[in-house]
């Protein structure tokens, strides 16, 4: 009998016992697709400072119904079709989360980025630029596709982009774990592992239309035909089918994101790397085919594409010069991590507290793939299948990775480590989903442990929970949901229609620029030093603003700002009592608003 969980044969039982875990089955379903109908049926009628809690209820408790019943058929159901419906479900279940933007009718998700990416796309739908002269035209390709195609919205095209994306890291994250271990109990775990969604970190990857982050969703689709064409003994050729398929997507990545493209060539480098070292020195490997020729290509391909954009050399500039900085003790990196700290107390948070709501569940699947990674190290891995063994050449490449991490750390380069932490935690996620496996498994089998595979489960449904907790920005993690509504687009359009050209803009921790690189395109600003982007004085809000700037001003403030300000920051910046002490004095006057909009004037 196979020692596989999805591989048993099912044993004969009871009628009614067949009959409850369809039942089971269809009532997650029925409830996926009945909070689906509700969170449709409920549509944003303004900003939403959290979409956890404005979405009703009843979508939640039909998400929570459905994951529930996909956790329990998955791991204890007797018939394998029906595990596998269960692992579907599960999957639906949290794509449903994850598109609650598009199910309740947001105009637009995404604050900052996201906006300047939707006038850059607005350009090239206007013949003002080639597609090939962005550094990452993979999201804005796809979303005019999407557009085109499908007859929707720009904005929505974009916004069905990142549901895309999320779809392919969802469908080929398990797909991988699959083809590595050959073992369905440890892809069950796969899927719920990868529904956490653990390379999110809303600090520098983010669920919307944001190119970094969507490289990374991509990412796991290039692995699986990797590991395919690196194990795959039929075919010996140079010129392979799978090969061909893996250098298209390869270079897919690059036009998706090349930094994060960089990330994945290191893990094929060092997959290169490591079973070169593994035939030539110790013998060992020698079904594996090589990848130096896709590794050569991949980085060819990537150094040229960077050497045609001026930004990738500026940007290698700039970070080379902050790691001497860090490698010299010049660096200013421990001040910002500071002052980043001290805000957090300022409101009553604390480092510890963000830490666990964020990164608690990663730091859990970091210790678990140290752990695999450890017995690989120690030859402890010799005794399982030559893809799980090849598996563990992937996990190495997280060394370099995390070096190059710790270096942007130290540096004064604000919180761009993070993204890559979110790539590690995508190398994280299968080594995790392998370790938790293997130990449910292991419990299942012994008679006497059946309790520590219950809670193993139980350990999966928590750390599913927390982890979609903090997928989107919301007051629980201190921050404001990236939704931008209708009046807020139409708003600054008006106000850019009547601007006079003389009066510069002033916002709430930022101008409006953004939102003029939304509704015009981004050619008509030129470079971004040259923009007139600035903040009223943090705390200033309700003093005498004719004195805080040299000539008249215009001021923005949106109901996101008011929101974000008073509820998720809790009144640090801007408090309430200057929110609505703006425009009462002299020489402040409201010259626009439309409910989520006001624009003031500040005379000289």
């Amino acid at each position: 009998m196979s020692t596989h969980w999805f591989g048993q044969r099912s044993p004969r039982a009871n009628g009614w016992r067949y009959a409850a875990w369809r039942v089971l089955l269809s009532v997650g379903f029925l409830a996926v697709a009945a909070a689906a109908v509700v969170a449709h049926t409920s549509p944003a009628t303004e900003y939403e400072l959290s979409v956890y809690s404005s979405t009703p209820v009843a979508f939640w408790v039909g998400v929570a119904l459905a994951l529930g019943s996909s956790l329990l058929i998955a791991f204890y159901s007797p018939k394998r079709s029906e595990r596998r419906l269960a692992l579907f479900l599960a999957g639906l279940s949290v794509l449903s989360v994850t598109a609650l933007p598009l199910l309740r009718g947001y105009v637009f998700y995404g604050g900052g980025d996201p906006l300047t990416h939707l006038g850059w796309t607005r350009n090239v739908l206007w013949g003002d630029l080639e597609l090939s002269t962005l550094l990452y035209p993979g999201l804005h390709g796809v979303s005019i596709l999407a557009h085109r195609v499908l007859g929707v919205g720009l904005k929505q095209a974009m916004m069905l982009t990142t549901s895309l994306f999320v779809l392919v890291f969802v469908v080929f994250l398990p797909l991988f774990v699959h083809t590595a271990t050959d073992d369905l109990t440890v892809t069950a775990v796969g899927v719920f592992a990868t529904l956490m969604l653990l390379p999110i970190n809303n600090i520098s990857t983010h669920l919307t239309a944001f190119p970094s982050t969507l490289a990374i969703f991509f990412t796991p689709l290039v692995l699986v035909l990797a590991l395919v064409y690196l194990t795959e003994r039929g075919h010996r050729s140079w010129v392979h089918p799978i090969g061909v398929v893996l250098a298209l997507a390869s270079v897919t990545t690059i036009l998706v994101h090349p930094q994060q493209a960089s990330n994945l060539l290191f893990v094929v480098a060092t997959v290169t790397v490591v079973v070169a070292v593994k035939r030539r020195v110790f013998g060992s490997s020698p079904d594996l085919r090589p990848l130096y020729g896709q590794t050569l290509f991949f980085a060819l391909v990537l150094v040229l594409w960077g050497m045609t954009h001026e930004r990738v050399t500026e940007a290698a500039t700039a970070y080379s010069d902050s790691v001497f900085e860090t490698l010299a003790g010049a660096s200013e990196g421990a001040d910002t991590l500071a002052q980043r700290t001290g805000s957090l107390a300022d409101i009553g948070a604390s480092p510890e507290e963000i830490g666990v709501k964020l990164f608690l569940v990663s730091g859990i699947f970091l210790l678990l793939t140290a752990y695999l990674l450890g017995r690989d190290l120690t030859g402890r891995m010799e005794q399982f299948a030559p893809r799980v063994r090849t598996l563990s050449s992937f996990g190495l490449a997280l060394v370099p990775i995390g070096a190059i991490m710790v270096l942007y750390m130290m540096g004064n380069l604000q919180t761009i480590y993070f993204r890559h932490f979110g790539f590690i935690m995508l190398i994280a996620t299968v080594f995790g989903a392998v370790a938790l496996g293997r130990l449910f498994t292991a419990a299942r089998d012994a008679n006497h442990r059946p309790v520590v595979a219950g809670i193993v489960v139980v350990c999966i449904a928590v750390m599913l929970t927390l982890s979609l907790l903090t997928v989107f920005p919301s007051p629980f993690i201190y921050k404001a949901n990236g939704h931008v509504t209708d009046a807020e687009l139409a708003g600054h359009e008006m106000a850019f229609e009547n601007e006079s050209p003389a009066v510069g803009y002033v916002g709430i921790r930022t101008g409006p620029d953004r939102y003029r690189d939304a509704t015009e395109g981004v050619l008509t600003l030129g470079p971004r030093s040259e923009r007139r982007e600035s903040r009223v004085p943090y705390g200033r809000l309700g003093s005498d603003l004719t004195i805080e700037f040299e000539g008249p001003r215009y001021v923005v403030v949106s109901r996101s700002d008011v929101q974000r300000e008073t509820v998720a920051f809790r009144g640090l910046r801007y408090s309430d009592d200057g929110f609505r002490a703006l425009g009462t004095g002299d020489g402040v006057d409201r010259v626009l608003s439309n409910g989520d909009f006001r624009l003031y004037y500040v005379q000289d």
